[in-house]
């Protein structure tokens, strides 16, 4: 009986400098043949940059086809938290997730999709409550003014146009 030696996952930075590491040998585990050079991890991708940690959460994310509330329940954790996970992931990838970018100078036109995001990155931070957002969303975007009188009230026209509404 031939005695196996435990393979372990391999650390992909060096503990104390934080670079990459870089393999330089390789051995079948059955023929003892070894291969000596310099290689590198995975494909060259992106991923290749994630921790297993980040690697586990991306597993959930993509078998949860990116919807956050399948996430949070696989997971156990709430909304902000897989934001952040996700921002994590983005970030190690050497990408700059949405919440960092850096906003509009002032007076600058925006569009309603930046408009929109902004919005939902409020929500997502608790700068806005979401029944707040969903009146700037329903307006298209537009924020201040009248709009927040309106806030938790439905007016007779919303009532006309929201199907499924019976009229009081």
């Amino acid at each position: 009986m031939v005695h196996e030696k435990p393979v372990y996952p391999a650390p992909r930075q060096d503990p104390v400098t934080g670079e990459p590491l870089v393999i330089t040998r390789l051995e079948g585990p059955t023929t003892g043949i070894a291969i000596e050079g310099r290689f590198s991890f995975g494909s060259g991708s992106r991923l290749d940059l994630l921790s297993p940690e980040h690697l586990a959460f991306v597993e959930v994310f993509l078998k949860s086809r990116g919807i956050i509330k399948d996430v949070e329940a696989e997971l156990g954790i709430s909304y902000p938290t897989v934001r952040a996970r996700l921002d994590e992931v983005i970030r190690a990838m050497g990408y700059a997730p949405y919440a960092d970018a850096s906003p509009p100078a002032e007076g600058a036109p925006v569009s309603a999709e930046q408009e929109r995001r902004a919005i939902l990155a409020d929500v997502a931070a608790g700068r806005i409550p979401a029944r707040e957002a969903a009146v700037y969303l329903r307006v298209g975007g537009a924020r201040g003014g009248d709009i927040e009188m309106r806030i938790g009230r439905r007016s007779k026209r919303d009532e006309r146009e929201t199907p499924g509404t019976e009229n009081h």
